[in-house]
């Protein structure tokens, strides 16, 4: 772990947190398939999740986030419609997501967002994808390159949600 990290969810067959006390739980029909390095988890139907709860250590207004993904289904990411989230509270607080064109998409859940303009994921290839936020800048990140710069200034978020680690969002 890298200094200021203040969580790590690797999978692995487990929810538990690498860095902190932030261990999670899984919710839904989510489960684990095979990922790059052994154990990923894997969501398939809207409300599968890891649910690691309202830490205050994860209550930030300026932040990154890295993951990797690999999507289910070319065209689709959320069957239910709406994004597919890789890590977000609930309304008001912040998502970071994907589209169906492929977008990444950093948004205060239930009120605004702002996509990246390049380095749009079509494929079903595992992907390492990253954001950036440092309120009016976010940077997206595509496999280690930047590949979008927006302003986006919203309202500060809001933690007032136990949903957070959601694998669906709106």
């Amino acid at each position: 772990p890298i200094p200021g990290l203040v969580g790590w969810w690797t999978g692995g067959g487990t929810t538990a947190d690498q860095t902190t006390r932030n261990n999670g739980t899984l919710t839904g029909t989510a489960a684990y398939a095979p990922g790059l390095d052994g154990l990923a988890f894997d969501f398939t139907n809207e409300g599968d999740s890891v649910l690691v709860g309202n830490a205050p250590d994860l209550q930030l207004q300026t932040f990154s986030i890295a993951c990797w993904i690999a999507r289910g289904d070319s065209k689709e990411v959320n069957p239910s419609g709406g994004n597919g989230c890789f890590f977000s509270y609930g309304d008001s607080g912040y998502g970071f997501a994907i589209t169906d064109e492929g977008a990444m998409l950093l948004s205060q859940i239930g009120d605004s967002g702002i996509e990246a303009t390049d380095g749009f994921i079509t494929d079903l290839n595992f992907h390492q994808v990253a954001v950036t936020f440092t309120n009016p800048l976010t940077a997206f990140y595509l496999d280690g390159q930047l590949v979008s710069t927006n302003a986006y200034a919203p309202p500060p978020f809001v933690f007032n949600t136990q949903e957070i680690g959601r694998a669906s969002c709106r």
